[in-house]
């Protein structure tokens, strides 16, 4: 409280951030403004054809595909049992996790096997991130389900979910306060969070509902090409100069 008092301005990654801080506080909100987690003007540039994406990956097969792009490791893997979980219940669609060190792929491809799961691929360590990205476009569904478990799910803006709004492909999430700033029903489909069943319901909803699907995804990338480093700066600079 004190540390808070002695600032003249405070800027924040989300909302939820500085909702909490005036609730605990008072601390003013006209002196406070939002940074988000901007992308590069190249990033909103960007684009790669799915099938273009699918082709430099070698992914031939005619499947509906389910792409998890984060942190794959032993701990605090409690975001991974639940997709996997859901991908047992749909064994038509191929589900594809990029990231982790030896050990931890040894690990979940051991527990796979050991749940009857079949159909989950694990790519390993990419050591060149700017790869990632191809797995993101090359999907269907973008899958992004935090737990509480190592999270604080009120604050926790992931990184990738700018970058899984990039893609024009659909994104599944649950409805965190953290990231209420950017996602809404109009570009996410919403899903209960720590639930299998419910995710395994939605990734089928929104696989079978092309339509709803493409205007989504595409309301997705036109939202956050609005989110670029440049205009996230230039709205804090002149917030900063009109409160000097």
């Amino acid at each position: 409280h004190w540390s808070y008092g002695l600032c003249d301005n405070i800027i924040a990654t989300n909302s939820s951030i500085i909702n909490s801080i005036y609730q605990l506080t008072n601390y003013p909100i006209n002196k406070t403004i939002i940074s988000s987690n901007p992308i590069t003007q190249d990033q909103a540039d960007d684009y790669i054809d799915k099938f273009e994406a699918r082709d430099l990956l070698e992914i031939k097969h005619s499947k509906p595909v389910v792409v998890y792009t984060g942190k794959l490791a032993i701990d605090y893997n409690l975001e991974l049992e639940y997709i996997l979980k859901a991908a047992k219940k749909l064994p038509e669609y191929e589900f594809i996790f990029t990231g982790g060190k030896p050990i931890a792929v040894d690990y979940w491809k051991e527990w796979c096997d050991d749940n009857g799961i079949k159909n989950a691929v694990f790519t390993g360590y990419i050591h060149d991130y700017q790869k990632i990205k191809y797995y993101q476009f090359a999907a269907d569904i973008l899958v992004s389900y935090y737990t509480k478990q190592g999270h604080d799910v009120n604050y926790n803006f992931p990184n990738k979910i700018c970058e899984y709004m990039l893609t024009g492909n659909p994104i599944i999430t649950p409805n965190y306060p953290a990231t209420q700033d950017i996602l809404n029903e109009h570009n996410c489909y919403f899903v209960a969070p720590e639930n299998e069943h419910e995710l395994a319901k939605k990734i089928k909803m929104a696989i079978e509902d092309e339509e709803k699907s493409a205007i989504i995804a595409s309301q997705a990338r036109f939202d956050v090409q609005q989110n670029t480093f440049k205009i996230r700066v230039s709205n804090i600079i002149n917030f900063l100069e009109s409160n000097d």
